[in-house]
């Protein structure tokens, strides 16, 4: 991903999303705290929550995902096993804020489960009620970097 999309595209999509009086989503990788930290930083500023989906799943099931997606021959990401494997070495883990206000999906999670999960989480911050979300276990085989236990979220 290209400095330019993390740096000024997104951003300025997410504030004319917010300025508009909706929510917005930031589907991206935010593998940089510094891009997370922009955009908790645009959040902020409009006055709304920021919730990270940190998805936790075992590098063999990326891989196999990959794999089945370039078979079938009809995938729009560019993600390839070597962008992955950059992607795993460039990781930076979410920071102990940030877990406060992560949701952890893990690789079985139905969509509309981690919806549920959303709006709870959406419902308790309005009440003043959240509470951060407890440290999960790392699974083994996870894209954890070298020496961390978490992994971040966006992607």
């Amino acid at each position: 991903m290209t400095e330019e999309l993390f740096a000024e595209r997104l951003p300025a999509a997410a504030a004319a999303v917010l300025a508009a009086g909706f929510n917005a989503i930031v589907d991206a990788t935010f593998l940089r705290l510094q891009d997370r930290e922009r955009m908790a930083a645009l959040a902020a500023a409009a006055g709304v929550p920021l919730l990270i989906l940190d998805f936790q799943v075992p590098l063999a099931v990326l891989r196999r995902r990959i794999r089945q997606r370039q078979r079938q021959g009809q995938d729009p990401s560019d993600a390839d096993l070597t962008v992955l494997e950059q992607q795993r070495r460039s990781l930076e883990p979410l920071t102990a804020q940030e877990r406060s206000r992560a949701l952890a999906v893990g690789a079985g999670a139905a969509p509309a489960a981690t919806a549920r999960a959303v709006r709870a989480w959406l419902e308790g911050r309005e009440s003043g009620d959240s509470e951060p979300t407890p440290d999960p276990p790392h699974p083994p085989g996870c894209a954890a970097p070298p020496g961390g236990s978490e992994s971040a979220g966006g992607r």
